[in-house]
Order: C-alpha cells, then sequence, then structure tokens
C-alpha cells in the first residue's frame, strides 16, 4: 500500500507540469518562516491531508515545485521550503556554513518545528542530505522519500 501511494505521488508529480522553474507567485498558499538554527526558513504551505515537503537543489529556490504545488494540494500538504543561502532572503553570514550537514541539520529541525508527525520527503539533486551524517537525526518517521533527478542516475529513486 505505501508504495503505491508512493508510485502514485511520483506519478502525480511528473504529471503536473515537470520539473521547471516558475517564479509566478504563489496564488493561494501562505509564505511563512520557522526560526531553525539561528535563521528563518521561509516555506510554502498549501493543503490538508499528509504533509509532503519538498527540497531544492542547489541554485535553485522554493519556486521550483511550483509547478507541482496545486495537483499536490489537492490531496496532501503542500510545503516547499527555501534551503539556507538560498531563496531572495539575504544571507546570515558569508557562506561559511553552507555545508551538506548544516543543510541536513536544518532540514531536521524544519521538519520538527512542523509540529506535523510523519511526512514525505521529496528532494531533488541534492543528494549530500540523505547521505549526510545527520541524515537519522530526523525528528520524526519518514513515511518514504523520493529523490528526483540524482546526479549518478537520471531516474527517480527512493532514497
Amino acid at each position: 500500500m505505501l508504495w503505491r501511494s508512493t508510485c502514485w505521488l511520483a506519478v502525480l508529480i511528473v504529471l503536473s507540469g515537470g520539473l521547471t522553474l516558475q517564479a509566478r507567485a504563489a496564488e493561494s498558499s501562505q509564505t511563512r518562516h520557522l526560526h531553525v538554527n539561528g535563521v528563518d526558513l521561509f516555506y510554502l504551505d498549501q493543503g490538508t491531508g499528509a504533509p509532503v515537503v519538498f527540497v531544492h537543489g542547489s541554485f535553485l529556490d522554493f519556486r521550483f515545485w511550483e509547478p507541482q504545488r496545486q495537483a499536490i494540494a489537492q490531496q496532501y500538504r503542500f510545503i516547499a521550503y527555501n534551503r539556507r543561502y538560498h531563496g531572495m532572503d539575504p544571507w546570515p553570514d558569508d557562506g561559511q556554513h553552507y555545508t551538506a550537514a548544516t543543510h541536513a541539520a536544518d532540514l531536521a529541525d524544519f521538519i520538527r518545528e512542523l509540529h506535523t508527525g510523519p511526512v514525505h520527503l521529496v528532494g531533488h539533486s541534492y543528494e549530500q542530505i540523505p547521505r549526510s551524517p545527520r541524515r537519522n537525526e530526523l525528528p520524526v518517521k519518514l513515511v518514504d522519500g523520493t529523490l528526483v533527478m540524482r546526479h549518478e542516475h537520471p531516474a527517480c529513486a527512493l532514497v
């Protein structure tokens, strides 16, 4: 059953507009922020149901997931956040903490601060987060994790 839900979610993501960056305004979603590890992480939050947390790759921000937002939010709680040093906000420092370990710690604390319980995790390209030494510190049970467009293999794969 879990496998079927995961496959359906992956198909829905692909069919809902492809993985293209669109910088249009986030219609009918709420931009919020959580203070995590000394920085504010901004995120889009729309829909109800099981939470799906979207993590963008390098050189991107949460707008990367815009083509999928409406379709996902019809059946799930769509949550896409800006990783530290990404998005339109000023950097909190000169970038000395730009590491996979920092991003993994931010993700863990971001999920903890959402207070959602188990989440589906969908990531694009930035595979260092699930491979980070802090990957086991995620504060809640992941329902599943999907990494889209990994560098060494272009197909979707479970993390």
